[in-house]
């Protein structure tokens, strides 16, 4: 299991696809920039991307090619705009388990 903790204060959520990216330049991140980090990619890597599948790092490639049906789940429920932030955090969990992916927020 692959634990990926998301600080609120840093997460970039539920605005919309639009302006989201894996890390923005104002340093917050969409949810899988988190899990980008932890599976070993450095911040540079992620900066301005929108997706994992842009990311050339050998260890998000592989994680991207098993479980791309996951990612673009979380990627959805990230922006959306209509969800309020427990329906959010819930579905993410949810989504992150069938990844092997334990997401927890705090702040």
């Amino acid at each position: 299991m692959i634990n990926v903790v998301v600080d609120r204060n840093m997460w970039y959520r539920g605005k919309g696809m639009a302006e989201s990216r894996l890390l923005r330049p104002d340093g917050q991140k969409c949810c899988i920039g988190f899990l980008g980090i932890e599976l070993g990619a450095c911040e540079g890597d992620l900066l301005d991307i929108d997706i994992l599948d842009d990311v050339e790092v050998k260890a998000t490639k592989e994680f991207r090619d098993k479980h791309n049906g996951g990612l673009t789940e979380a990627y959805v429920v990230n922006d959306d705009r209509d969800i309020t932030e427990a329906e959010r955090e819930a579905k993410l969990i949810i989504i992150g388990q069938h990844m092997n992916v334990n997401f927890s927020f705090i702040n």
